[in-house]
């Protein structure tokens, strides 16, 4: 976070971000710092929608509460969107078989993720 911005704001660090010629972005790196409160977080954005950005980051502090820092309605579809058991049985399968890759049990990882912004 650069300390002589107020939030919100939006930083692009798609240039700071440590790159090598074995990665390839396919698109900008940005932070997001909506509260003055709580922590920044990423935003990845495609190269064609850099510059809606900053209306559209407008547009949801317009209409949003934000919970923790976090836009609720975002906060919501992550909370919504998870894979059943079913579900990552058949993407294990998938990686094995047309990959070998063999996937293992590495916790939960959502949980890890989001338990700071919805508090459970």
């Amino acid at each position: 976070m650069v300390p002589e911005l107020d939030p919100p704001c939006v930083i692009d660090v798609n240039d700071a971000v440590c790159s090598s010629p074995k990665i390839h972005k396919l698109g900008r790196i940005l932070v997001s710092h909506l509260s003055r409160t709580f922590f920044p977080y990423r935003l990845d954005v495609s190269e064609k929608e850099v510059e809606d950005v900053l209306y559209t980051i407008g547009n949801l502090l317009s209409s949003d509460a934000l919970i923790y820092g976090y836009p609720e309605t975002l906060l919501l579809a992550h909370n919504y969107c998870t894979f059943n058991k079913l579900d990552v049985l058949a993407l294990q399968r998938l990686l094995k078989q047309e990959f070998n890759i063999d996937a293992f049990c590495i916790g939960d990882v959502r949980s890890s993720l989001f338990n700071p912004l919805d508090g459970h």
